[in-house]
């Protein structure tokens, strides 16, 4: 009697043992978030008193995320804002011209304090690609590399979905506009770049978790 008295003695120890440690999901699960949300673009070129930049526009996005420790995970996400514009700004007047698509891919780390806290933070690189530059009259697309940084916050889950909201900054190297795309009459201006460029985006998005968990 004494073995299998110690068989269920040790039976009823180790089930609650064993569900705490099923329970203890990593902060970042394997999950996908289709997101939307607007973007902000900063000014880009200058030339003589003029300023250039992208009107912000709506943005649709899809993220993914895969854990790496219990407090870290990588997080890639892909995203187009279709509706931005040329924005051209002079001392006493502002001027929006040519639509522009602007795609974004990102990739960085995302990181919580305690697994479980709804608040997460982000950090990484990325590029946007512009079907045209900022300054008007420049019939080329222009590619921009980028670190960003940002947080987060998920509602409570109900099953395997929740809501996520994210703010995101990225701090962006402006590309040059090519002379040989000019499309005027006129010879082509003296543009500058910006060396760096603050852009900005936040996101609202319904979070799907492969894998039910707490």
């Amino acid at each position: 009697m004494r073995p299998i008295l110690l068989l269920v003695l040790l039976g009823a120890v180790s089930a609650p043992a064993a569900g705490q440690i099923q329970r203890a999901a990593p902060a970042f699960e394997a999950a996908i978030s289709p997101w939307f949300g607007i973007t902000s673009f900063g000014q880009r070129q200058t030339s003589g008193n003029l300023e250039a930049g992208y009107r912000g526009s709506l943005s649709l996005g899809l993220r993914g995320e895969l854990p790496l420790t219990q407090r870290i995970g990588v997080l890639a996400s892909v995203a187009v804002a279709p509706i931005a514009k040329q924005r051209v700004e002079n001392p006493v007047s502002t001027e929006l011209r040519e639509r522009v698509t602007v795609l974004r891919a990102d990739l960085a780390l995302g990181w919580r304090f305690i697994p479980r806290a709804p608040v997460f933070f982000f950090a990484g690189g990325g590029v946007m690609r512009a079907s045209l530059p900022a300054f008007p009259d420049f019939d080329h697309s222009v590619t921009e590399p980028r670190g960003l940084f940002g947080l987060g916050y998920d509602r409570p889950a109900a099953g395997r979905l929740n809501f996520r909201v994210t703010a995101t900054g990225f701090l962006t190297q402006a590309a040059d506009v090519d002379p040989n795309f000019w499309t005027a009459s006129t010879p082509p201006p003296d543009v500058a770049s910006e060396s760096t460029v603050f852009d900005w985006t936040v996101e609202l998005g319904v979070r799907y978790r492969f894998r039910r968990g707490s």
